[in-house]
């Protein structure tokens, strides 16, 4: 039994007529009549009483109608679910944020993002600099919400940046350089160095390290944490000082001083990264409000 033979016998109940029915369908009246013929053969059952005079519904006709409308229903439903999907407006967005560095931006386009979109779900993740990689070379996620370097080199992840993180140094509360309004990296050279953790945080500690041998002198690492607020904890109990970036400033109640690095320093962006080839078609209409509303 197919949907068009469906839509036949729910145009016969409809009109009670296999004349008008049968036009209704753009079909002769034998072709129509084979149609309703073959339902009830195949099911078993008469489904329509029908004399020379008149046509009507038969107990098992009146059951069977109800069923054969909600099927119908169902079907043309998710066909324009289907047809949706393919144009991007319903199916599901798997992003990934780096941590809270993201929450301002991540925030307000997804705000947006569903106001123009409700049918489409919105999942988030959050994600390491490192892990963030290779959750988008899986597909286990669409977009990344992440930072410049480890992501720039990668010949098949496009990405477009959303602002430059200005470097700061995290110094002790008491620290010698701690009311100053700028420090130059390399009076740190001899300073003792939190970094975070290897591990989970690769990418980040790359770019102080960096930052370091490009002025000249390789950090001493006291100690590693295994977050950000772990790391600036260790700081304000004089374990050592740390670079991180200068927004971090107003984000967390740490009793340390944040001062913006002068001098030679690297370059870090915040950026939002995916796949060349992802063919979820959500994908482009979220970048495309992305760069529209920021």
């Amino acid at each position: 039994m197919t949907i068009y033979e469906l839509e036949c016998f729910v145009a016969l109940a409809r009109y009670l007529n296999f004349t008008k029915a049968a036009e209704y369908m753009h079909l002769t009246q034998p072709a129509f009549s084979r149609h309703i013929i073959f339902m009830e053969k195949e099911l078993n059952v008469n489904l329509l009483f029908r004399n020379k005079r008149s046509v009507y519904l038969t107990a098992a006709g009146e059951a069977f109608l109800a069923e054969a409308k909600n099927i119908l229903e169902h079907y043309h439903e998710g066909l324009s679910k289907a047809l949706q999907a393919e144009k991007g407006n319903v199916g599901r967005i798997k992003i990934g944020m780096l941590s809270e560095q993201f929450n301002d931006l991540l925030s307000k386009s997804i705000k947006m993002f569903t106001e123009s979109y409700p049918s489409i779900e919105v999942e988030i993740n959050e994600y390491t600099s490192s892990s963030m990689i290779s959750a988008l070379k899986k597909y286990d996620i669409d977009i990344g919400f992440t930072i410049s370097p480890g992501i720039s080199a990668i010949d098949d992840i496009v990405w477009k940046s959303n602002m430059k993180f200005e470097q700061a140094v995290a110094l002790p509360w008491n620290h010698p350089l701690s009311e100053r309004d700028s420090v130059d990296i390399k009076e740190l050279e001899d300073e003792m160095f939190i970094f975070l953790d290897p591990e989970n945080f690769a990418i980040v500690n790359d770019v102080a390290l960096q930052m370091c041998l490009e002025n000249h002198f390789n950090p001493r690492v006291a100690k590693r944490a295994t977050s950000i607020s772990g790391l600036l904890t260790l700081v304000e109990c004089g374990k050592g000082v740390s670079i991180i970036p200068y927004h971090f400033k107003n984000q967390f109640s740490h009793k340390v001083h944040i001062i913006k690095l002068s001098g030679q320093c690297s370059s870090v962006e915040r950026i939002f990264a995916w796949r060349k080839n992802n063919s979820n078609p959500c994908l482009p209409l979220f970048i495309s409000k992305l760069v529209t509303d920021n």
